[in-house]
């Protein structure tokens, strides 16, 4: 089994604090007009970029990462952790194996030279075959080329008490960092406190953790509370993130404008059951005190994000 290197990634620091913007074709155009001003922030392009496309990442001078968005249409399996069973022909099944290494190859060296991450091109992994992370994580790593990080595209509720510790222990044994899709049937799948104290604990388990493709809320409490980057998806299909088959995102609109706020508001109290559910509110995250690690890592997540921070107290219940 590959062993974790406890050693920050090099790769990660030009994105380290980074809030970006998750998006596919139809809106690379809005996720351009709200990232290419602030310099520490960028794009995860889901999909296959088209000539247009590529010509438009050129505008963030390397700030892309690109994400082939296997998740979003077919699940993962043993013999087939990258989807490829669509693509080959009926009798080219014995060849799986031999084309994975291939295809992560071919997709390092064929990416843009504006692309300076390439994201493994996961199927969606089911929460009942969690051991497929390893495999996943293998496959990257034989692939050493420290671009390509390994996507764990799963089910939220891996979040869960019954099954974080295994994943937390899984996701370690990754010596790259990992890029973290957590998705749920459910409309909020972070709307309870157990699935956001879940993310704190992984996050702070383990290191160089980019969670992608969820909300507002949820990408900057992940900033306060270990992540190295987040993304905020675009789209309502790449910010609260369905397992396949699923129903396609709604209508885009503006980073600035996803939560309607201006200012965002935290709670300024040591008791963390005071705080509403991330997902019953985007104007709510976790308490801070204003001399500690998570304030500092909000605000650079802020900074990153152009967005006023106002402490208040939490609500009398």
């Amino acid at each position: 089994m590959t062993q974790r290197n406890t050693q920050p990634s090099s790769v990660l620091e030009p994105w380290r604090g980074a809030v970006l913007a998750h998006t596919k074709a139809d809106d690379v155009r809005i996720a351009l007009n709200e990232t290419y001003r602030h310099t520490r922030s960028g794009v995860v392009f889901c999909g296959q970029p088209n000539r247009e496309v590529r010509r438009d990442f050129g505008a963030l001078a390397g700030r892309v990462i690109l994400d082939r968005g296997r998740w979003c249409e077919t699940a993962a399996t043993p013999t087939d952790l990258f989807g490829l069973a669509k693509d080959a022909p009926p009798d080219d099944g014995s060849l799986l194996a031999a084309s994975c290494e291939t295809t992560l190859s071919d997709m390092v060296t064929s990416a843009p030279a504006s692309v300076s991450l390439i994201l493994t091109p996961t199927g969606f992994i089911p929460a009942d075959q969690l051991d497929l992370i390893t495999a996943v994580i293998d496959a990257a790593a034989a692939c050493n080329d420290p671009r390509l990080i390994p996507l764990i595209p799963t089910h939220a509720q891996v979040l869960d008490p019954w099954m974080l510790e295994r994943t937390c222990r899984l996701l370690r044994t990754a010596r790259s960092p990992i890029a973290l899709i957590l998705a749920d049937e459910a409309a909020q799948p972070f709307a309870g406190l157990q699935r956001m104290a879940g993310l704190r604990t992984l996050l702070a388990t383990v290191p160089d953790v980019l969670l992608l493709a969820c909300e507002p809320s949820v990408a900057l409490d992940a900033a306060m509370h270990g992540a190295s980057a987040t993304a905020i998806g675009v789209n309502s299909g790449l910010r609260l993130p369905k397992p396949p088959p699923r129903e396609k995102g709604g209508p885009a609109e503006a980073l600035s404008k996803l939560t309607g706020l201006q200012s965002i508001q935290v709670y300024d109290c040591d008791d963390p059951a005071a705080i509403p559910p991330a997902g019953t509110c985007h104007r709510h995250l976790s308490p801070v005190r204003p001399a500690s690690a998570t304030a500092v890592r909000l605000e650079e997540a802020l900074r990153n994000t152009g967005l006023h921070v106002e402490k208040t107290s939490p609500p009398t219940r």
